[in-house]
């Protein structure tokens, strides 16, 4: 009867990974920002300070009519409430995320598209078809398989770019957070908000996983002067509040 009543209220579907850590010995909940090193640091939080994953299961959520609920690994702040997948104290807690320079997220990007993610298109049961925006996501992939960098960010950012719009990296995740860990200092960052909202001095260091060791380091040198242009425009209130530049 319960598993009746589970299925009928939840459709899950298959992701790679988890949402949320929520680390109570730190009275933080980390959310995990696409390509600022979150894989890194949530499998440390919760490896060094028993950090859980919300939720347990590695799922996206959706409702027995298909809206979606909850995210299987990017999940942002506002969803975790909706849900109620926090207690009364867990949602006073210091809410942190990741940050990264944009230049150098977006050649990431775009080469992990092109050179790792492409290779799920030809399986229909692979996690991207069976995420939010999955048809826009599938359609950014062939873009990338299709386009040299440049190219790609002058068709990904062409509308916002005619319409003259600022923006945010991530913006769901840095206007519901109050603590950010830059990916360049994640170590230094993550002693400070542990020395702030804690009150321990410690010394961090958080093990690399998921290293691209045969991409380019030196980003720059894959953007044609538009497309730095472009990026400099759209991102410039993100570059300016956490000093990130060319």
């Amino acid at each position: 009867m319960t598993e009746n009543i589970l299925v009928s209220l939840l459709v899950y579907r298959k992701y790679k990974s988890i949402m949320a850590i929520i680390c109570d010995e730190l009275k933080m909940i980390y959310l995990l920002a696409p390509g600022t090193g979150s894989s890194a640091l949530s499998k440390f939080l919760i490896d060094t300070f028993g950090g859980k994953a919300v939720p347990e299961s590695e799922v996206d959520v959706f409702s027995q009519d298909g809206q979606f609920l909850l995210r299987g690994k990017h999940c942002t702040y506002k969803e975790l409430l909706k849900n109620n997948m926090l207690n009364k104290e867990q949602s006073q807690y210091l809410v942190v995320t990741g940050v990264r320079n944009p230049f150098e997220y977006l050649y990431a990007e775009w080469y992990r598209s092109r050179h790792r993610t492409s290779r799920n298109l030809g399986n229909k049961s692979s996690w991207i078809y069976n995420v939010k925006n999955s048809e826009r996501k599938i359609n950014d992939i062939i873009d990338t398989l299709t386009m040299d960098f440049s190219e790609w960010i002058e068709k990904r950012y062409k509308d916002l770019y005619g319409e003259k719009k600022r923006a945010f990296l991530h913006s769901e995740y840095i206007h519901q957070s109050q603590a950010y860990i830059r990916k360049e200092e994640m170590n230094q960052d993550l002693e400070k908000i542990i020395a702030e909202n804690c009150g321990k001095q410690m010394t961090i260091k958080v093990p690399k996983v998921n290293v691209s060791r045969d991409r380019d380091a030196s980003y720059w040198r894959h953007y044609s002067a538009e497309a730095r242009e472009i990026i400099e425009y759209i991102y410039q209130p993100y570059l300016r509040k956490f000093s990130y530049y060319f």
